[in-house]
């Protein structure tokens, strides 16, 4: 798997990014392209230490068992799994913005590496080292972008 904090992986997730429009329609799912973006940031602002989200009864009883399943290996996020509560955007957004907020985020981690990540816990999966942090947002960002073809 590739590593967000590399600043090959990282630019070509921000080529990728380059390459949705406002037009760009999902593959799967129900978000529109704007709020994609503004959901992608979630995670990185969560893995930040930006976002104090308390832990749910579910994540606290099955969060560890998932996380582990899911960074064991290299597959891609499955297609249509639950979204945590505090990332589901409702509201419309202005694409260009939305955009330029994720690529500063996702920059932010190949200039300073692993001191971008804070001291956060997951309000799922519960405590996360830098290497999950790491796994999770490379196989989210990966996820949202193949969602919308690019």
């Amino acid at each position: 798997m590739e590593s967000i904090f590399d600043s090959s992986a990282n630019a070509k997730l921000l080529s990728r990014i380059d390459s949705l429009t406002p037009q760009s329609q999902a593959l799967w799912g129900k978000m529109t392209v704007d709020k994609m973006l503004a959901h992608c940031q979630q995670s990185f602002r969560s893995a930040k230490g930006e976002l104090n989200l308390k832990r749910n009864l579910i994540g606290f009883l099955f969060g560890k068992m998932i996380k582990k399943k899911m960074i064991a290996d290299d597959a891609p996020l499955v297609r249509n799994s639950p979204t945590e509560p505090h990332f589901i955007i409702t509201d419309n957004r202005d694409f260009e913005t939305e955009k330029t907020k994720l690529k500063v985020l996702i920059s932010e981690m190949s200039e300073r590496g692993s001191a971008a990540i804070g001291d956060q816990t997951h309000p799922f999966f519960g405590p996360m080292s830098t290497s999950d942090w790491d796994v999770l947002l490379m196989k989210h960002t990966d996820h949202h972008l193949r969602q919308f073809g690019v």
